[in-house]
């Protein structure tokens, strides 16, 4: 996004990045009066620079670059690749600016950014309806995941941080060795939670299901860890207990 001297503006697309650094414009929104005079948009060190930074982050003034004179700039924030999560705020300078008539640039209220970013990991628990039991098998007493209920056929996905994709591209992301999923529409508690239905399994069926999270990003741009499948013994026959 771009900034006036006037009515200076600065922002981003987003109000969360998880990279390394964030890159941004400053400039004049309507392109019309330049920032002749006052000494004009300069960045000449980190201690030295008309953009100021607050919070675990520096400009970096290496990668200023005009993109037109004296009305528009672009310039890259660095974050600490020491903190894991945290906020900066972007401030203008003041005082550095007037027009050919010599009218000084005026903060606004949009003259200061918050930005909140996050680089924790994000993990997703894979969740069923299927109790479990204590089975018989080849002799074995074995804690194995089983129903009979077509009711307790339901799989949900809760993720610790809202993700970007959607229900349709999760059921893609998704992995099931015997039927099909259809997605359950309710809340999504902001995109975190996703619910499927398991369908078309025959009468005696062990299903196994299974997500690719490799898939599955998060709002702050990073991957979602690795989970493990759930598997279940799914009979419309009355299941023997121990």
């Amino acid at each position: 996004m771009r900034g006036s001297w006037g009515r200076r503006v600065i922002g981003f697309n987003s109000g969360w990045v998880q990279r390394e650094g964030i890159g941004l414009g400053v400039g004049k929104g309507n392109g019309i009066e330049p920032c002749n005079g006052g000494g004009g948009f300069e960045c000449s060190s980190t201690n030295a620079c008309r953009l100021l930074v607050y919070g675990v982050s520096q400009v970096v003034p290496t990668t200023l670059k005009i993109l037109q004179p004296n009305l528009e700039f672009s310039l890259t924030v660095s974050l600490s690749s020491s903190v894991q999560s945290g906020r900066v705020i972007l401030v203008m300078d003041k005082d550095f600016c007037t027009d050919s008539a010599e009218n000084k640039f005026r903060r606004s209220s949009n003259s200061s950014f918050l930005l909140h970013f996050d680089r924790s990991s994000i993990f997703v628990n894979l969740r069923t309806h299927v109790p479990e039991k204590l089975l018989q098998l080849n002799s074995e007493t074995r804690a194995l995941q089983a129903t009979n209920s077509y009711e307790n056929l339901k799989l949900y996905l809760y993720f610790t941080h809202p993700v970007l994709n959607s229900s349709a591209e999760v059921l893609n992301s998704l992995h099931t060795s015997q039927g099909s999923l259809l997605p359950i529409n309710r809340n999504s508690l902001g995109s975190r939670r996703f619910g499927f239905m398991v369908e078309e399994i025959s009468t005696m069926s062990i299903v196994t299901v299974s997500l690719n999270s490799s898939f599955i990003i998060s709002r702050q741009g990073i991957l979602v860890s690795t989970v493990a499948p759930v598997t279940f013994l799914y009979s419309l026959l009355k299941i023997k207990t121990v």
